[in-house]
């Protein structure tokens, strides 16, 4: 009973001081009641000493006493200085407790710490684990008294956080100073330790960051790894990647400024998805050129590469203003006229300037199609003054919108007025002094298209006679074949229809009747002396005969009278011309009928009429 009460407390005092817990403690116990029940069989057979140790016997010395009582078989003391095997020869967890399941890993023996006068063991601060053996061994235990378990002293308070692999850092030999540094068995952040208190802090010319050393730096290899974790950077990029501490912007990077950040994300840094073009340095076309951004697109007008001239980088499509000095291609490119807008080309800016649109300050007319008037009608433009001729509206037919003045050649089909408005030797030449006497409607003759020769005259307008223009140099004169008449024309002829002449004023023929007339058929035989008989005047009847131009008989013309005496038609046998009704000789050869004339005389014999019977004119 007394060994079980000892080993009780023995193995109770242990598992406490180990901190087994309590399962561990009631296996112990269970081990404890077998053994017991062992020796207690041994004790029977009266024969301890004389008994061969069985097959599962631990390691173990000559003397049994050493161990066992004599009178039980209860281990009660086990006299370790008389085993020079290792501990785990005995203490393998079956022949009697191993190593705890709390205890350190470790491959050395249990005397490389322990020793069996106190297995407890309690370092001094500062104390290598030699020199704490060195001083147990020698006797002169520290601490708490012989029989009672000293636990060693874990990581003091000021301890940094790491696990509890204490060799991954420190060495048995010489605990302290620390040599080498496992950091993968650090818990902490690097900044816990390495704060210039404990060990070296970031140095003076560390880039801005957090504290956070873990997201660039790796404790195998601290130089900078190939992945950095910028989100734990402070600074401005260019605080690191300027070309020594880190590589900077390359060679071939668009003009900016240093604020990366404005472009860039650190955990993605290319491609850029947001550009703030706020930090662009250089013009746009640096970077939108096709390659490296998008450029203007094809539908773009033609302008030059300074894009910012129209576009602001914080609202690129909301044009307000046009720098037009940057555009490059025609106005109709982009602009459509007003529907009020002047028939022209589509050279805006022939007339109109981009810096004043509205004032129009000089217009090139070759970029005008419409007419004059469309714009100079008073509204839009100057009209025609109050003085310029009365004309069409088409002023390009005289006037050149190169020099609108002098007028060099005009269009008359385009003037409403008569030449005389016009050419009046003031506004323009007028007629010459040698010019013929006309009216002033010189259109009648002339033609603006061909203003000489006059193809046509209208002698309505002429005032003079026609001499004075047909004398053979103005104009042409009367023909060769022409009757000789005086040079009043229009005595006869007539301007409306010249020929034939229906009306002859016969005062002004000079020669004779017969050099334009011919007698006609019925006419009495006479000679061309027509004017002996006829008069101008009253041609037809002729009131006065000159018979001396009578060729023929008086027969051929006269008839005998009823009261005439029966005799022949030859009238001159007793008449003349020139005093017809007085007859001084009558040729009665010509006389039939004597009776007509004479009657019979007084006492004349009776007898017929016929008087020449008897008688003869010759000798009555």
């Amino acid at each position: 009973m007394l060994r079980i009460r000892l080993l009780y407390f023995f193995s109770s005092q242990t598992l406490r001081k180990i901190n087994l817990g309590r399962m561990a403690f009631f296996c112990l116990l269970f081990l404890s009641l077998n053994l017991n029940y062992a020796f207690a069989q041994l004790e029977s057979d009266n024969h301890f000493s004389k008994l061969t140790p069985p097959a599962n016997h631990g390691i173990f010395s000559q003397s049994c006493g050493d161990c066992h009582g004599e009178t039980n078989s209860l281990v009660l003391n086990v006299r370790h200085e008389n085993f020079s095997l290792p501990c785990a020869s005995c203490h393998d967890g079956y022949h009697s407790s191993g190593i705890t399941r709390n205890h350190v890993l470790t491959a050395d023996n249990c005397d490389s710490c322990h020793i069996t006068q106190q297995w407890d063991i309690t370092f001094a601060q500062n104390e290598s684990l030699d020199e704490f053996l060195n001083v147990n061994r020698s006797g002169t235990l520290r601490g708490a008294p012989k029989n009672i378990s000293i636990s060693a002293i874990g990581q003091g308070p000021n301890h940094i956080a790491a696990t509890d692999n204490c060799l991954a850092c420190h060495s048995t030999n010489a605990w302290v100073p620390i040599t080498r540094m496992d950091h993968n068995e650090v818990l902490g952040t690097c900044q816990s330790c390495h704060n210039d208190t404990f060990a070296l802090g970031k140095a003076v010319t560390h880039p801005p960051s957090s504290n956070q050393c873990g997201a660039c730096h790796n404790s195998l290899a601290w130089t900078i790894s190939a992945v950095i974790d910028h989100s734990q950077a402070m600074g401005e990029c260019i605080s690191c990647h300027n070309g020594s501490v880190a590589s900077g912007k390359s060679t071939l990077h668009i003009p900016v400024s240093d604020m990366c950040g404005a472009c860039h994300d650190a955990n993605t840094w290319v491609p850029v998805l947001v550009v703030d073009h706020a930090e662009v340095i250089g013009t746009c076309v640096n970077c939108h050129n096709g390659k490296k951004a998008a450029g203007k697109p094809t539908s773009h007008i033609r302008t030059t590469q300074e894009c910012g001239a129209c576009h602001s980088t914080l609202a690129w499509h909301n044009i307000i203003a046009v720098d037009h000095n940057e555009v490059l291609g025609a106005c109709a490119d982009c602009h459509t006229k007003p529907a009020g807008h002047i028939a022209t080309s589509n050279a805006c800016e022939a007339c109109h300037s981009t810096t004043t649109w509205p004032t129009i300050i000089a217009v090139p007319h070759a970029e005008v199609s419409g007419a004059c008037f469309d714009c100079h009608n008073g509204t839009i433009a100057k009209a025609k003054g109050n003085t310029h001729v009365p004309t069409s509206n088409f002023c390009d037919t005289c006037h050149s919108t190169f020099a609108w003045t002098p007028v060099l050649t005009i269009d008359h089909t385009q003037t409403t007025g008569n030449c005389e408005s016009c050419h009046n030797n003031i506004q323009a030449l007028g007629k010459p002094s040698a010019h013929m006497l006309t009216t002033n409607r010189c259109i009648n003759c002339h033609s603006n298209v061909a203003w000489a020769p006059a193809l046509m005259v209208d002698h309505t307008e002429v005032t003079g006679s026609c001499s004075s223009c047909h004398n053979g140099s103005t104009a042409r004169s009367k023909s060769v074949a022409h009757i000789s008449t005086s040079d009043l024309c229009d005595s006869c002829h007539s301007t409306v229809g010249w020929s034939p002449a229906l009306t002859v004023d016969h005062n002004q023929v000079f020669g004779a009747c017969n050099n334009c007339h011919r007698r006609p058929g019925m006419h009495i035989n006479t000679t061309e002396i027509c004017e002996s008989c006829h008069t101008i005047n009253g041609w037809i009847p002729a009131t006065t005969v000159d018979h001396n131009e009578v060729l023929g008989t008086c027969d051929s013309c006269h008839n005998l009278p009823a009261a005439h005496g029966v005799t022949t038609t030859a009238c001159a046998a007793c008449h003349v011309t020139t005093m017809w009704p007085l007859v001084a000789l009558v040729d009665h050869t010509q006389v039939i009928q004597c009776a007509f004339c004479h009657p019979l005389p007084a006492g004349h014999d009776p007898v017929t009429q016929d008087c020449s019977a008897c008688h003869t004119p010759a000798a009555w």
